[in-house]
Parts: structure tokens; C-alpha cells; sequence
């Protein structure tokens, strides 16, 4: 029986703006049949006016947070963390490459199931589980996957259309700021202390002579 409040959305890595707002609508439809929240964890530059378009598709909050998105293990551990703090029913993220990695790493750390490349997202009231549909066998057959408890999924672009959640009372500029820099490196037990040439202790004078 799910009991946990919160659906979340963590958003394309590289601000597919398209991609999120298809992902946020899809979540936001489940979330009344569900009666959850939809929280947003985004990483894009966007300012808080497009950032808040996003409470008109089905958010009920946005954490925008500030970091390197070129550090992959910075991207995993804060995504971890977040899910471990908002302890979600359902987390979905876009179908890229990046997104799909940092979902591997929070399946291992949480262990929960993931389904990939989802093209349908339904919830059954009366048995209280999330029904994933995806495509297999070449994308002959349509396969629906049942699971109970929390679940994970990857959404392929242009899978659900872009709508309004007309339920959800827009807000103006009601964006949560998180910074988190790379700095702490006292929990990495790699330490880069200094760098030599390597001298190849085969290598000889293309001149010299065997004796």
C-alpha cells in the first residue's frame, strides 16, 4: 500500500526544457489519482520566472540547485540525497544518457527497480500500484510492468504530451536555491598529489646499435 507523499521529478541534466515540462505533466496527472506532491530537483541556469512555469504543469515545489554538472559523482550523491530526504513513491527522469547513469546509481544505493524508456505511466486505485508501460521485442509489443512500493523510471522524449495542470494553484517566483560546490574532497579517498613524466624504460635511440 503506498503511504509515502511525494512524487520526484528530477529533471534533464543538460535543461531539455521540452523533456521536463513532458515529464512534469505526466507525473502531475498521476499525482491527483495518487494524491502525492510532485517536487522538482533541476539543475538548469533558467531564471525563476520559466523555472515557476513548472508549478502550472503539476509541481508543488522546485529545488533548483546550483553545482558542477560536469562532476558526475557530485550529480549522483546530491540526487541520492535528495531522495533519501523526500523518500518519494515514484522518481522519474528523462531518457538521457546522464539521467539513465545517475538512476543506475540511485537503484544500487536504495535498491529499487528501474524501468527504462517508459512510454505510459498509469495507477491502478483499487490494487494501489503504478503500472509502466515500455515497448520490447524491437518495439513489436507493448509491455506492462507492475510494482509496488517505491519505483523508478526513465520517460522517452515526446512519449507525453505538455499539459496544464488546471488543480494546481500557480506560483510566482517561488523557487527553493540550493548551492553545493566540489570542494569537500576529504570523503574522496583519491588525492592527486603529484605529476612525473613517465620515462619508458624500453624506449632506446633510434640510432643506437645492439650489441
Amino acid at each position: 500500500m503506498i503511504k509515502k507523499k511525494q512524487i520526484l521529478v528530477i529533471n534533464d541534466i543538460f535543461d531539455d526544457y521540452d523533456l521536463n515540462k513532458q515529464i512534469i505533466s505526466c507525473v502531475g496527472n498521476l499525482s491527483q489519482d495518487m494524491k502525492k506532491e510532485v517536487y522538482v530537483i533541476d539543475f538548469s541556469d533558467l531564471c525563476d520566472s520559466d523555472l515557476s512555469a513548472y508549478y502550472k504543469y503539476g509541481a508543488a515545489e522546485i529545488i533548483n540547485i546550483d553545482c558542477d554538472k560536469s562532476d558526475k559523482q557530485l550529480l549522483k550523491k546530491i540526487c541520492i540525497d535528495k531522495c533519501k530526504k523526500y523518500k518519494p513513491v515514484l522518481i522519474a527522469f528523462g531518457s538521457s544518457d546522464i539521467n539513465k547513469e545517475i538512476a543506475t546509481a540511485i537503484s544500487t544505493e536504495l535498491e529499487i527497480g528501474i524501468v527504462a524508456d517508459c512510454i505510459s505511466i498509469r495507477y491502478d486505485d483499487l490494487k494501489e500500484k503504478l503500472i509502466f508501460s515500455r515497448t520490447a521485442m524491437c518495439s513489436s509489443i507493448i509491455a506492462d510492468i507492475e510494482c509496488l512500493g517505491t519505483s523508478m523510471c526513465t520517460i522517452r522524449k515526446g512519449a507525453f504530451k505538455i499539459s496544464e495542470n488546471n488543480d494546481t494553484d500557480v506560483k510566482e517566483h517561488e523557487v527553493i536555491h540550493e548551492y553545493f560546490n566540489n570542494e569537500d574532497k576529504k570523503n574522496n579517498p583519491i588525492e592527486l598529489i603529484e605529476m612525473k613524466k613517465r620515462i619508458d624504460m624500453f624506449s632506446c635511440d633510434i640510432n643506437s646499435k645492439v650489441v
